[in-house]
């Protein structure tokens, strides 16, 4: 059984694969891709193809990334969301987004909803 990792930075996009024991047996690096998918791929593909594998082996997979942090500090690339809170009736004094600052509102929030429950468990 092994594992990869994945690691999408600004410049160079990391992948290596673990074995069972979590030694790293492979590791590459390549240039990150305007869009994220190819360079993931030639990640994933060139980790594989030097290690010499049997990808079907591959049971488990982590991704890493700055891109999510980058675009919020930056304000770009954003596409709007919906947020759903789950811990009514708890929460319904403090409103979704409230306490984020009114610019990255503007850009993403789509609606919110709050909804009962999460907060209590047996």
């Amino acid at each position: 059984m092994y594992r990869v990792g994945i690691d999408v930075g600004g410049t160079n996009t990391d992948a290596c694969i673990l074995d069972g024991e979590l030694k790293v047996i492979h590791s590459v690096k390549v240039a990150t891709t305007k869009d994220v998918e190819t360079g993931v791929y030639n990640a994933l593909k060139k980790v594989i193809d030097e290690s010499k594998i049997d990808h079907s082996l591959i049971k488990y997979a982590m991704l890493g990334t700055t891109h999510c942090t980058n675009a919020i500090v930056e304000r770009k690339r954003l596409n709007n969301v919906a947020m759903i809170r789950i811990g009514k009736p708890a929460t319904t004094a403090i409103l979704p987004f409230i306490d984020w600052p009114e610019d990255l509102r503007e850009k993403i929030e789509l609606d919110s909803i709050l909804v009962s429950g999460g907060y209590e468990f047996d």
